[in-house]
């Protein structure tokens, strides 16, 4: 799993290294996989809450690789391992990220740490 700034930019980037690796997929069919994998039933609902953000904060959401995965062999008849997807993902630069997630990364951790004690 990671974790994302969810913008319009970073899902295009992610779409587009998804398609260069799947070139199967395709296009309708990798929108659709990308919203399973950040936690939407639908591309429009992924659409709806990138609208609905406008220019306030965004927020940071974990990306599932296994939904993401599941989803495309749905659509597609692929079958790529949940690790190949993070491979696929894991040296990407995101756009906009501007440290989001080192932030997020440390509130992760002092909640864990709180929980533990």
């Amino acid at each position: 799993m990671a974790l994302v700034v969810l913008t319009r930019r970073n899902v295009a980037l992610l779409k587009r290294l998804l398609i260069a690796e799947f070139p199967a997929l395709g296009s309708g069919h990798a929108d659709e996989a990308l919203a399973a994998g950040f936690g939407f039933n639908t591309h429009a609902a992924l659409l709806a809450a990138l609208k609905a953000q406008g220019m306030g904060s965004k927020p940071v959401i974990v990306l599932s690789e296994a939904k993401l995965a599941e989803r495309a062999g749905q659509l597609a008849g692929l079958e790529p391992a949940p690790d190949e997807i993070a491979r696929v993902f894991g040296g990407a630069e995101l756009p906009d990220d501007n440290g989001l997630l080192w932030t997020e990364i440390t509130k992760l951790r002092k909640r864990s740490a709180a929980n533990e004690n």
